[in-house]
């Protein structure tokens, strides 16, 4: 029989044994974060927190003298003024970022420090900036508790202080993440000993192992913020800056097919396709100009096919809710607007989503004849877009039928301002004045009605009428004949 002894001894072995395997474990774990640069790891872990080096050539550095030096080839001398680094810091910046660094040994705790003190300003909420920051604006908003960043807010800041530190860290344009995702993201890269650490604060990820991505030099970065603006000579210069880039053309193309330039968005399409046939923003545009052109359901078979493999990108759902708002389905509608709204990136964006999805409401409502749904959901699109013209139309057509004469007339009065070439806002005031009965002013609102679109067979009639009244019977018998023609 055994001694109770040596089963005490026994089992004191295997829990020291035990104990051993675990401290080796921790000890393997705290080596792999703070390895010195000249021995990376390099296991992965989606999104985990052992960091995953890719093997990569590291960009081209460029100073703030050999930047501008690499933009004179491409641009003309008016051009190179307009390019600035998104990447350049500020004497203030580097001071941050050395303090914040002071206890750090090697490289790689460096990059982790900083990583540590970006990602933990990671919030859900849309950035609230007016157009996609530099990095000294992303640290002049940075001591703003109420502040929040987009990917490429934060992956420009941390580039921004890695350098200031001695870093070599570059832009990332991220195409498929970590979690076999297509997306259009943006992160930072670190070269350690020669290989790329990607940092990812947007992910709260320390060495991300995403599947697909393009490590950027500072001219390509500098067209990437250029992509921002709206401004089609900016646009160009970020085609010229990175003509192997997706986002400069997709933006250009936006841009001119905003303005009505469909011949020349066209042409930008053709880029796309050459850089990326299949890819989500190419079916994107191709599908707004097939939409443009009349074939709508061509447009939404194609943003339907962009949503299947990149679903995370904002503008795919709201150009798919624009289609389907331009045919009548409103309900279709207002779930892309919903969709872009859930994945916007910066409050504008946001804005706009939570903006289509309050008129689509309207629109359903008004399908329905639930006239006090029109009501609500208009005064929510006109608090977030004051100026939008087809809210005042839609919520004066809507108090009309409530009997709101004055609520009406003053909505009516508001889309003309807007819009003083719009006719129906005539017919709907020159009804509003007709209730009134003020006359004249009905007569004179459904001639303007009818010089703007002769077609408006509303207001042809509501003229005959009057005519009849005032025993007017050869204009009124003009005006009733126009009517049943049309």
């Amino acid at each position: 029989m055994e001694s109770p002894n040596r089963k005490r001894w026994f089992l004191l072995s295997i829990q020291l044994f035990c104990g051993l395997v675990v401290l080796l474990a921790l000890w393997r774990v705290t080596c792999s974060l703070y390895r010195s640069p000249e021995a990376p790891t390099l296991q992965a872990t989606p999104g985990g927190d052992v960091p995953h080096f890719f093997t990569r050539a590291r960009p081209r550095d460029y100073t703030a003298e050999t930047f501008t030096g690499a933009l004179r080839p491409r641009l003309l001398p008016e051009e190179v003024l307009l390019v600035v680094n998104p990447l350049a810091s500020t004497p203030e910046m580097k001071r941050w970022a050395l303090k914040l660094t002071t206890g750090a040994t090697n490289d790689l705790q460096k990059a982790r420090v900083l990583y540590d003190t970006v990602a933990a300003r990671f919030s859900l909420k849309p950035a609230a900036f007016a157009k996609p920051p530099t990095a000294q604006e992303v640290f002049a908003a940075w001591r703003r508790p109420e502040a929040a960043f987009a990917c490429q807010d934060f992956a420009f800041l941390y580039d921004a202080l890695a350098r200031d530190v001695g870093l070599m860290s570059f832009h990332v344009s991220v195409e498929e993440d970590c979690y076999e995702t297509k997306l259009s993201h943006r992160c930072a890269a670190v070269f350690i000993a020669g290989k790329a650490l990607l940092v990812d604060p947007a992910y709260l990820s320390f060495g991300a192992a995403h599947r697909r991505f393009t490590v950027l030099d500072d001219l390509q970065t500098a067209a990437l913020y250029l992509c921002g603006s709206q401004d089609l000579r900016l646009l160009d210069i970020a085609c010229k800056l990175a003509p192997g880039l997706l986002a400069p053309h997709m933006s250009l193309f936006d841009t001119l097919a905003r303005e009505g330039r469909w011949s020349d968005a066209q042409g930008q399409v053709a880029q796309m396709v050459r850089l990326d046939p299949a890819g989500p923003m190419t079916r994107a545009a191709q599908a707004r100009i097939a939409a443009h052109f009349g074939d709508s359901e061509r447009g939404i078979a194609l943003l339907l096919s962009a949503i299947k493999i990149a679903p995370q990108t904002a503008p795919l759902h709201a150009s798919l809710g624009t289609i389907y708002a331009q045919e009548g389905r409103w309900a279709l509608a207002r779930e892309s607007y919903q969709n872009a709204l859930h994945y916007s990136a910066y409050e504008k964006e946001a804005n706009a989503a939570s903006h289509g999805v309050a008129f689509m409401g309207a629109m359903e409502s008004q399908q329905k004849g639930d006239w006090d749904g029109v009501v609500t959901n208009c005064d929510k699109a006109i608090q977030l877009r004051p100026d939008y013209v087809e809210a005042y139309l839609a919520r004066g057509s809507a108090k009309q039928v409530k009997g709101d004469v004055d609520g009406a007339l003053a909505d009516y009065n508001r889309a003309i301002q807007l819009q003083p070439g719009l006719a129906p806002a005539y017919l709907g005031r020159g009804t509003q004045k007709y209730a009134k009965g003020d006359l004249d002013g009905a007569m004179a609102d459904y001639a303007k009605a009818v010089g703007l679109s002769s077609k408006m067979a509303p207001a042809w009639k509501m003229l005959g009428w009057i005519h009849y009244n005032r025993r007017q019977f050869a204009e009124a018998l003009d005006a009733f004949r126009r009517c049943c023609e049309l």
